[in-house]
């Protein structure tokens, strides 16, 4: 099934002429819109989307500094307090469509796993190992994120075979 429209999000403005630039030289500047927003802050409640990925800036801050504080650089790889991540899971079920899915990239070596298990379980989220990367480099893995509620009353596809991280430790 082709991808109909993507809305692709970035906190940092300049990022947005990056977006379309890339959308132009794939041939699909037609179906990609732009938009500059801090998770989802600028996206519509209307929005109802069939999957929802973030590349989440996993590299943890203990400086004690504010995000409004990071330069852009930083704003890429870092997340202090995890507000962020934070407000991605807490906030995704109101831009998914029924059966939408939900993915993260995160690294289980360099991010911050209590941190990031707290909030998957204050969220009513299980992450589910969806594709390792680290063989081709970073040591990242693409997450699916299960909902909690969702797989109390079936889960709809066959995810909850693939191998978990736990969250609820």
């Amino acid at each position: 099934m082709a991808v109909k429209s993507a809305v692709a999000t970035d906190i940092v403005a300049a990022c947005k002429a990056n977006i379309e630039e890339n959308a132009r030289d794939h041939g699909v500047a037609g179906k990609v819109k732009a938009v500059v927003s801090d998770v989802f802050s600028d996206v519509s409640d209307e929005n109802k989307f069939d999957a929802i990925f973030w590349n989440y800036p996993f590299i943890p801050d203990h400086s004690g500094r504010e995000y409004d504080d990071l330069g852009d650089i930083e704003r890429g790889i870092r997340d202090p307090g995890q507000k962020h991540l934070k407000t991605y899971c807490s906030q995704a079920r109101t831009h998914l469509k029924p059966g939408g899915k939900l993915y993260v990239s995160y690294s289980q070596i360099m991010g911050d796993c209590p941190a990031f298990s707290a909030i998957m379980k204050e969220t009513g989220w299980n992450p589910m190992l969806y594709a390792d990367l680290s063989a081709k480099g970073p040591q990242v893995q693409l997450l699916r994120l299960e909902d909690k509620l969702q797989a109390l009353f079936g889960a709809q596809d066959g995810v909850k075979q693939r191998q978990g991280i736990r969250s609820d430790d």
